[in-house]
């Protein structure tokens, strides 16, 4: 049973604005900074693990088959994130609260409360706690068939540690923890029918915790294109085998800029290893990944200054071993960003 990871990649929405500098550079004055994003979207989901955000209107608590892939449904969304700082000590220390530029390029929808520090001569570095901003739903028995599944809410706490160049082109590296927790988890009905044994049904538990580590490289190309690869690894360590594993991606961030537009391109593509045989499928739920999703963003739109408009489509798909664990999602939302 794989994390629900492709979610992040198209549920995001971030400040063209603020991807087009340097996001982890400390303002020279003393104050608030940030942005902000309001905008509303649809998602088109196929998943027999996620059953969306608490904000959103969910559908799809059934399935008919446990050896099919899953049924999309079409539901609408908010596309609403921030990023609010704090600069208490220009150019060197700074407080922030939100969802930063370097989650969302890496698909990640995690909150944060952290502080940034710049130490002369060096980049920066920060420290932060992650939490879950809006509670992401699963099922809480993900195999029950022809009858309503109920949903619970999965939620993850942890910390990170990063490093990143003030410099237009330069590296970026970064560590997190998360201890992942779930409202409700069962596996009763594949008990009570003696289809698994209780220490088989163990095996599917999603509760434990993950590793996450990216390092990337900012690369100017020209005046108007920049480039952000990223190297990703994941490891999740949960309580159950069957749906612990690891994860490695490689993502491309594309940036072109040229005033009052800014165009953002992401594509990312994994592979995805479990660490031990489905007890109910008798092999393993591997899986490939891949994600594409671009914005464009036009800079005083109305004339309004410090505010753009955007418009945003992704689209992602995670092929696994085991039909029942494939993922297929589709992303649009438009809004307004706020820049302070």
């Amino acid at each position: 049973m794989k994390k629900i990871y492709l979610c992040g990649a198209l549920l995001c929405a971030v400040s063209n604005a603020a991807l087009a500098q340097n996001p982890f550079a400390i303002p020279q004055e003393k104050g608030w900074s940030g942005w902000v994003n309001l905008g509303v979207g649809g998602i088109r989901r196929a998943s027999n693990l996620s059953a969306g955000s608490s904000l959103e209107a969910d559908k799809g608590a059934r399935t008919d088959s446990l050896f099919e892939s899953p049924d999309a449904v079409s539901v609408p969304t908010p596309a609403f994130a921030a990023d609010i700082r704090y600069t208490m000590v220009p150019g060197k220390l700074q407080f922030y609260f939100g969802g930063l530029i370097q989650d969302i390029l890496r698909f990640d929808l995690a909150q944060q409360v952290g502080v940034r520090y710049h130490p002369e001569g060096y980049g920066v570095v920060s420290a932060s706690v992650v939490f879950t901003g809006v509670p992401r739903n699963v099922w809480e028995d993900p195999y029950l068939e022809n009858i309503d599944r109920d949903e619970t809410q999965r939620e993850a706490l942890g910390f990170r540690l990063g490093y990143s160049s003030i410099e237009r082109a330069g590296p970026e590296f970064d560590y997190t923890y998360r201890s992942i927790s779930l409202d409700e988890e069962s596996g009763a009905a594949l008990v009570a029918s003696d289809v698994l044994t209780p220490f088989q049904a163990a095996m599917l538990d999603r509760e434990g915790s993950t590793h996450f580590v990216s390092a990337g490289y900012r690369v100017p190309v020209d005046r108007c294109n920049r480039l952000i690869p990223q190297v990703i690894y994941e490891e999740s360590d949960l309580d159950g085998e069957a749906v612990s594993g690891s994860r490695v991606g490689l993502q491309m961030t594309h940036v072109w800029t040229s005033k009052p537009w800014t165009v953002i391109t992401n594509t990312y593509a994994g592979l995805r290893d479990a660490d031990d045989e489905h007890p109910l499928y008798s092999e393993r739920a591997d899986a490939s990944e891949w994600a594409i999703n671009s914005r464009v963003s036009y800079r005083q739109c109305f004339g309004w200054e410090n505010w753009s408009c955007f418009a945003s489509a992704g689209y992602g798909r995670s092929n696994s071993d085991i039909s029942f664990f494939d993922v297929d999602l589709t992303n649009v939302s438009a809004g307004v960003t706020y820049r302070f």
